[in-house]
């Protein structure tokens, strides 16, 4: 048996720690900005995940799009979703790819680390 070991160089991200479907911001950067660009929720990841059929690629998480936010209905998605359609307002309702660093997730905190209790002396 082969033992695998995650990439410790890989950045990580709020979305790598989440263990249920939850509620998220999706953003996108334009020039020096960071702008919220819809609303809906991520899923957590999973080892060897894929997205309809293929693997997911490194740094992207699945998102359902619940809400587009105006003005950025035409935003080119960088993947299609599973029906070939490549803008976020064709996303609505549906899943997509997004990057991991371009999601918020407003109502997550993360789970407290506990240090290992002391053995007796």
């Amino acid at each position: 048996m082969e033992l695998v070991r995650a990439d410790i160089t890989a950045p990580r991200y709020p979305v790598d720690d989440i263990t249920e479907r939850e509620h998220c911001e999706l953003m996108a950067k334009c020039s020096n900005l960071t702008l919220k660009v819809a609303v809906g929720y991520v899923l957590p990841p999973r080892p060897d995940g894929t997205f309809h059929c293929n693997p997911i690629p490194d740094g992207y998480a699945i998102v359902g799009v619940d809400e587009v936010t105006n003005g950025f209905e035409g935003l080119d998605l960088e993947y299609p979703t599973g029906e070939g359609e490549t803008h976020l307002v064709d996303a609505v309702r549906t899943t997509i790819l997004w990057r991991k660093e371009n999601i918020v997730l407003p109502q997550w905190t993360p789970r407290q680390q506990t240090q290992p209790e002391e053995a007796p002396q």
